[in-house]
């Protein structure tokens, strides 16, 4: 009995803490085992900035993304869409189920930058 739980023992000395390892930097490295770890990171991910996305460009947990009429162009066109995208699959990664405080979801974000940058909005 007492060689089975010093086996046992000693098994959980080489587990290696999960918490050691995580990333806000780089949220695609934290290992998604409990629905809070994977919101965590969902967070982190949005926390990713770019010069190419001023403030009102950018996503965050609101899921609102607050592009006018006249600049539609600079957002499609310039990197702030490219980044958003690659936000949204940094998140997609982590959390595939994540849906914003808006009750918006990744795809609902895609589909609507998909649709207001091939069409442009309307007034």
């Amino acid at each position: 009995m007492f060689v089975i739980f010093g086996l046992f023992f000693l098994g959980l000395l080489h587990i290696p803490r999960s918490n050691a390892s995580f990333s806000k930097t780089n949220p695609t490295y934290n290992v998604n085992l409990a629905p809070f770890i994977q919101r965590l990171s969902a967070y982190y991910c949005l926390q990713n900035v770019s010069s190419d996305c001023p403030g009102n460009f950018t996503l965050t947990e609101k899921g609102w993304l607050n592009i006018s009429e006249s600049a539609t162009d600079a957002f499609c066109k310039g990197g702030c869409l490219q980044h958003t995208q690659d936000v949204l699959q940094c998140v997609w990664y982590v959390h595939q189920e994540y849906s914003f405080e808006n009750g918006a979801t990744i795809k609902d974000i895609k589909e609507t930058m998909r649709i207001g940058c091939e069409k442009g909005l309307s007034p």
